[in-house]
């Protein structure tokens, strides 16, 4: 991908380099490249700053760098390896435009080019691997820490770095020095050649990464405070050999692909294990770690409008159907107290209206059997979860009734992190087996993703085996794009639910933040396969409001979500007007609206 994630290059066994335009999770092929005459092993983008330009190696012993000028066409052709040439980087822009080229006649090749003359100029590095050189990587133009020094003359200047991966089954590392490049460090744990190597992007990391890949079928991490010592780590041993490691944009997730056909994720966690993170268990699958992503996200704020408009315009469900339907949404239905005058009494009440929602008689009349509708939660502060849990229990209903709770300085969420994660703690450990937690609104509106991306997960950690309903109280974001790329980061956390609000905002569910969430639930599952629930709440009242939302979820999402494991609605009166339009389905009147309360 290129540096705006808009464009795909492609190079295959064909000879051709292909590039793609990308949008909407679609590729359309713009252009072909012809000029080399052996496969293609490699391309690369360079930093927009200079242009588009592409820089392609081959199996026929030829780099060739392809710049955009209205059309595609060939600008420098290098042809001074005797044999394939198997990788190329570009180096940091800030050093300029400089190519390092690694090739199985055992040299490294770095390409200068000179802003004045547009020439290019070869330097070589001879016998850089016996037999042959596989990957290079440039090191980050940073040094391992500036994030750390007390001041600037403590920095040390920028040097030019290479990391180089070879069938000699080194790594090595290789240092500007004038006018040539010497060796500064030889890596020697691997056992068989090495296929990659990669260096991490340095954003106010403490250290420098190196990632490497073998035949050996391991990746090791290497790491260095002061890049003269080297630290490996033994990331995993894998079934296949190993092709290909790759960073994210951050430094902080590795990618490996190898002979098995599969890509895995890797973090490192808070106890310097590194752990993956794709998907071996649910709570394991969540991170994508990208930046590009959340940088692509436009939400069209008319066509959402548009799209809403059209929904709540139109007829609603009627006749022998509307039963059905607002039952359902009767299932869907977190039962909820938030008021600071709860008491017991008032949960004991609550739990046994979710116990029997719908009176036994208005379900015979239905068709259905007495007691055979509840509602799929209670939710109440964390003090009340106990008596909500052992009322539920008290009537056999345990197994039947989730016990939710609000946590994190609910509804702020400005409350110190240690704080906000004891609490969730604390009512999973007195029974609670769903959490719904705020976010800090602020991470969002500051575009800290990853601030709220840790914060998240810590509180994913936090809720062991419990559910996690992430509540991002829209109407404080700000804009939809904000909301649509919360909601992304919510779901590569962990969360097992997006909850549009608090109740407590001014402004809370609506159609048009329901559709643009409900949009960014259906691109994370077509991205990554994991299904994730939606849970609007606050302002939704009326059985008309809970069948719009149904129908919105159907439209949006398919069948799969229309049920209580995939969709919610967190809410305190809706209930009473579900059983006022029941009555009226069975009788033709409508009864007065205190005639159903928890009372």
């Amino acid at each position: 991908m290129d540096y705006y994630g808009l464009r795909l290059a492609t190079c295959s066994s064909d000879n051709s380099v292909k590039i793609f335009d990308v949008k909407n999770g679609t590729q359309t092929l713009s252009a072909d490249l012809k000029g080399h005459y052996g496969p293609v092993w490699q391309v690369a983008w360079s930093h927009p700053k200079f242009g588009n330009l592409l820089a392609s190696c081959s199996y026929d012993r030829k780099v060739i760098i392809w710049k955009e000028s209205g059309e595609w066409s060939k600008v420098y052709e290098y042809s001074s390896h005797d044999s394939s040439v198997n990788s190329v980087a570009w180096a940091p822009h800030e050093f300029g435009l400089i190519l390092a080229c690694g090739s199985s006649d055992g040299s490294v090749s770095i390409l200068y080019n000179s802003p004045e003359s547009g020439t290019w100029e070869a330097r070589k590095i001879p016998g850089a691997h016996t037999i042959g050189c596989n990957a290079v990587s440039w090191c980050p133009a940073a040094t391992p820490n500036p994030a750390f020094d007390s001041s600037m003359k403590d920095r040390q200047p920028l040097v030019k770095r290479l990391v180089t991966g070879g069938c000699d089954n080194l790594v090595k590392i290789w240092k500007e020095d004038g006018d040539r490049w010497v060796e500064e460090k030889k890596l020697e744990v691997h056992s068989d050649w090495v296929r990659d190597v990669a260096w991490a992007p340095s954003i106010g990391l403490p250290r420098s990464t190196i990632a490497s890949c073998s035949q050996d079928r391991r990746v090791v991490i290497w790491t260095s405070e002061d890049n003269i010592t080297w630290t490996p780590y033994t990331l995993h041993t894998f079934d296949d050999v190993v092709w290909n490691v790759s960073w994210s944009l951050t430094g902080n997730i590795l990618a490996v692909s190898g002979g098995d056909n599969n890509v895995s994720l890797w973090r490192e966690n808070n106890e310097g294990q590194w752990i993956r993170i794709d998907g071996k268990s649910k709570d394991q699958g969540q991170l994508t770690g990208d930046l590009g992503w959340l940088n692509s996200v436009h939400v069209n704020t008319a066509a959402v409008h548009r799209r809403a408009s059209n929904l709540q315009s139109r007829k609603t469900v009627k006749g022998p159907y509307q039963a059905a339907w607002l039952l359902r949404a009767v299932t869907c239905i977190d039962l909820t107290t938030l008021g600071g005058d709860d008491t017991d009494s008032n949960v004991i009440r609550l739990c046994a209206k979710a116990a029997q929602p719908i009176s036994n008689d208005m379900l015979r009349t239905l068709g259905l059997e007495a007691e055979s509708i509840q509602t799929a939660a209670v939710c109440v502060y964390p003090s009340k979860v106990p008596i909500a849990v052992a009322t539920l229990k008290k009537m056999g209903m345990e197994s039947k009734i989730n016990v939710a709770s609000v946590a994190t300085g609910f509804p702020s969420g400005q409350y110190p992190l240690e704080t906000r994660l004891a609490e969730i703690k604390w009512a999973v450990e007195k029974g609670a087996n769903e959490i719904d937690i705020v976010i800090d609104r602020s991470l969002v509106i500051n575009k800290m993703w990853f601030e709220l991306y840790r914060e998240i997960k810590k509180m994913k950690e936090a809720c062991g085996s419990a559910h996690l309903k992430t509540i991002l109280a829209v109407g404080e974001l700000g804009s939809f794009d904000n909301v649509f790329k919360a909601s992304l980061v919510a779901m590569m956390a962990g969360s097992d639910f997006i909850k549009t609000s608090t109740g407590k905002e001014a402004v809370n569910a609506t159609i048009p933040v329901g559709i643009v969430m409900c949009r960014a639930i259906k691109e994370y599952w077509t991205k990554t396969g994991y299904e994730v629930g939606f849970k609007p709440a606050g302002g939704i009242r009326t059985a008309s409001d809970s069948l719009c939302w149904l129908i919105m979820i159907k439209e949006e999402l398919g069948n799969k979500w229309v049920n209580n494991t995939m969709f919610r609605f967190g809410a305190s009166g809706l209930l009473g007007d579900i059983e006022r339009q029941l009555l009226h389905n069975i009788t033709g009147r409508y009864s007065s609206a205190k005639q159903f309360t928890m009372g």
